[in-house]
């Protein structure tokens, strides 16, 4: 099992990244590029699906067109993650039942998964009460699954399960996937920013890395335990409302 406390050493996860002065940099960079860099690919976007819907169907220029298109939007997606990576963003935490925000996530997935990969729930937790930003919860979740449909090409199982820790009263959300697994030599920077083993087919590396700052900004923690060619499970666990009001006591 692998948590990004385990990377403290050498200063490469991204829970230590923030601290660094290249964190800090790039924070600056982000800041001041994100706004004028997204209207430019607005405006490449724009004209290039004009040449796309005005080219003759099946067309070189068509192709090319939409090619334009599909980079643009991975590229303005980069920047959303970014953004949500480096820039501290307002926190309202309240109280929020995690199974609802899992069952509106897993809706919202399911259509994506193109029916190659079965979604099974297993929420045991009596009760799934969080103290925490409900937007953020479920970007954090929707990471998760979408980290984990990635992993399956060809189909598989993802399951979401909860449960009480005892005797802690912590929430524990696991997300489990079927699929390819990740290397051992991997599992050291999976939660690093920009580090991915899916570049080819156009993850950004940051999913995993923003899951990761949301789960230590809500006091929790998170693990992963994989095996090559089976699947992997990322574990997150959450402190309940009362100790999340003790600890901010």
């Amino acid at each position: 099992m692998y948590t990004p406390a385990h990377g403290a050493a050498s200063a490469r996860g991204a829970l230590q990244e923030r601290d660094t002065a290249e964190f800090a940099a790039l924070r600056l960079l982000v800041g001041s590029l994100a706004h004028d860099f997204n209207n430019l690919l607005t405006t490449i976007a724009g004209h290039a699906s004009l040449i796309e819907a005005e080219a003759d169907p099946g067309s070189e220029v068509q192709e090319s067109a939409r090619a334009v298109v599909q980079a643009a939007e991975r590229a303005s997606r980069l920047v959303r993650e970014l953004r949500h990576l480096v820039r501290p963003t307002p926190s309202e935490p309240r109280r929020v039942d995690l199974h609802e925000v899992i069952s509106e996530v897993v809706d919202l997935i399911r259509p994506l998964t193109h029916n190659r990969v079965s979604i099974h729930l297993d929420l045991r937790a009596p009760a799934a009460i969080v103290k925490a930003d409900p937007e953020q919860m479920h970007q954090m979740l929707l990471n998760l699954l979408l980290n984990a449909r990635d992993s399956m090409p060809d189909g598989g199982l993802l399951t979401v399960e909860t449960a009480a820790e005892e005797p802690t009263g912590r929430l524990s959300i696991t997300v489990r996937d079927t699929g390819c697994g990740i290397a051992p030599e991997d599992l050291s920077r999976i939660f690093e920013p920009f580090f991915t083993t899916r570049r080819a087919q156009g993850g950004t590396g940051l999913g995993l890395a923003i899951v990761a700052r949301i789960v230590k900004k809500h006091g929790g923690t998170i693990s992963v335990e994989s095996t090559p060619g089976r699947g992997s499970a990322f574990r997150v666990s959450l402190p309940a409302p009362e100790q999340t009001q003790s600890s901010s006591a």
